[in-house]
């Protein structure tokens, strides 16, 4: 006979035994993201999901599918790259600071830590869209000057990306 926490000197009949841990359902709130916090605008960024079930243990439902909602945008489903990498690819063309939100599809649950905040910044200046003012007159082409006066000229350029974002 064996009592507890006595050590067996052999294997039990039939030992050792395959055990299979078999995940249980996804759990949003124990799903992992990746993603760039900031971004400049007009470049493309990805968002990469990891998913798990309430222990840890990594699922590959087929029926797990999610869904990222971007400020200003229609929700866009994750395609999944292999068991539990799900992944989405997003570009953003108005800059500063926007709302991103993660879900679940079947069960509408956010992600852990989702709404996240995602900074955009503007792009690089772009000589089309900034704009500038001479003397305080805002994109006048021709300034009529006579040619016997010592005239000063002020001229302000105000930067905007092609986007139309301000770099002020």
């Amino acid at each position: 006979s064996i009592t507890e926490g006595q050590v067996v000197p052999q294997h039990l009949l039939g030992s050792p035994y395959q055990i299979e841990v078999v995940p249980a359902s996804t759990n949003p709130a124990a799903c992992e993201t990746e993603f760039p916090t900031a971004v400049t605008a007009g470049e493309e960024f990805n968002i990469t999901i990891r998913s798990f079930d309430a222990y840890s243990n990594p699922t590959s439902h087929s029926v797990d599918k999610f869904v990222c909602f971007l400020e200003g945008g229609d929700g866009e489903l994750f395609v999944r790259e292999n068991n539990n990498v799900f992944s989405v690819s997003k570009n953003r063309t108005k800059a500063g600071v926007q709302s991103l939100a993660i879900r679940h599809r079947t069960t509408k649950t956010h992600i852990k830590g989702s709404p996240f905040l995602l900074q955009v910044n503007p792009a690089s200046p772009s000589a089309v869209r900034s704009r500038q003012s001479v003397n305080g007159a805002i994109g006048k082409r021709k300034i009529n000057v006579e040619s016997s006066s010592i005239t000063t000229l002020e001229i302000t350029v105000v930067p905007f990306d092609e986007y139309g974002n301000s770099l002020l």
